[in-house]
């Protein structure tokens, strides 16, 4: 099993122009009298980060052009955690019938599975517990109660969708733009 890929620098040093794009793909058929059909195969939004970084060291931009390397540009995969939009509270999970709970992100209408999660939290019938597991995005509690609820951090599958762009400000200052999108 190939080992998974982790965006390697702090996503804190994002700027604050950094987008968040949301886009479907619609194709749309206009008959000679006027009527209009559209349709869309898309069950989620395409998602994609175009992220700016302002103000990276000559280390930082190497080793986010060693990852670029690694990852081939958008040949693989790898998990990246958004700054801004990372962390789910007190959440009530869906359980399988095999007694495992499945994470979950809500992004304005629509839910999704996270492929990776960490730092869970599991809270039965209010009190913290640490009897659960955890494999990628699935959690197994090893405690019975009425309330279970779960705290925990998500990271998205992504994949280099263009180039980065290094610019250098100063010594040892550099600027860097690139753009993320979702894989699913």
């Amino acid at each position: 099993m190939a080992t998974k890929l982790f965006f390697p620098l702090d996503a804190g040093k994002v700027s604050w122009n950094s987008e968040i794009k949301h886009t479907w793909t619609v194709s749309e058929f206009i008959s000679a009298s006027g009527e209009r059909k559209t349709i869309s195969s898309q069950i989620l939004p395409k998602i994609t980060f175009m992220l700016n970084f302002p103000c990276l060291s000559r280390y930082e931009v190497d080793e986010l052009l060693s990852f670029y390397a690694k990852t081939k540009g958008s040949w693989r995969p790898f998990y990246y955690k958004d700054y801004e939009d990372f962390h789910v509270q007190d959440k009530i999970l869906t359980k399988t019938d095999d007694g495992v709970y499945i994470a979950t992100i809500e992004h304005g209408g629509f839910v999704e599975e996270p492929e990776q999660i960490d730092n869970v939290t599991v809270y039965v019938d209010g009190k913290k517990t640490d009897k659960f597991s955890v494999l990628n995005n699935r959690i197994v509690v090893n405690k019975e109660g009425v309330d279970i609820r779960f705290d925990y951090e998500f990271y998205y599958k992504v994949y280099f969708s263009d180039e980065i762009l290094v610019k250098q400000l100063f010594d040892d200052v550099y600027a860097v733009s690139l753009t993320l999108t979702v894989a699913r």
